[in-house]
């Protein structure tokens, strides 16, 4: 294909195959948040965001961090790793304490994030311990969560 052009139905083929790895990417990354408005009203907020020099996204993403940071909710988001049933906390302690009281043999890291910032992490390793590393859990002959990673 080498020096010709794509047809119409090419084109539109190569671009919903990228589309769809993206897609993929994203909801590996991200959860959606769908939103109802009325008739005209994101038409509208595109174009006051584009005559700002921003996107809806950006701008509803702002909020959402503004909107957190004013209201004192809890900072620290604790991810098992497993798809289901996470964790908050107010501090890192906290955060800490939380994910070690409901680790599971998930084959799994323990990550604890600020924001989108990871600022700790609990690595699993799926071999058994040597003598003299650190264990915060034992899973048997399949593996252990070893010692806390901070990350300043």
């Amino acid at each position: 294909m080498i020096g010709t052009e794509l047809s119409g139905n090419e084109k539109e083929v190569k671009r919903v195959t990228k589309h769809a790895s993206q897609v993929k990417h994203l909801r590996g990354k991200y959860v959606r948040f769908p939103l109802d408005l009325k008739p005209g009203t994101l038409d509208q907020f595109r174009v006051v965001c584009e005559d700002n020099g921003t996107t809806p996204t950006t701008e509803i993403k702002k909020f959402i961090k503004k909107f957190t940071e004013e209201h004192k909710m809890k900072q620290l988001f604790i991810d098992f790793n497993t798809g289901a049933g996470n964790g908050w906390a107010d501090t890192l302690e906290e955060a800490m304490e939380l994910a070690e009281e409901g680790l599971a043999y998930t084959q799994q890291p323990v990550t604890v994030y600020d924001g989108e910032r990871e600022v700790a992490r609990l690595p699993w390793y799926g071999v058994e311990p040597e003598e003299g590393e650190v264990v915060t859990a034992h899973f048997g002959n399949y593996g252990f969560y070893g010692e806390w990673i901070i990350y300043d």
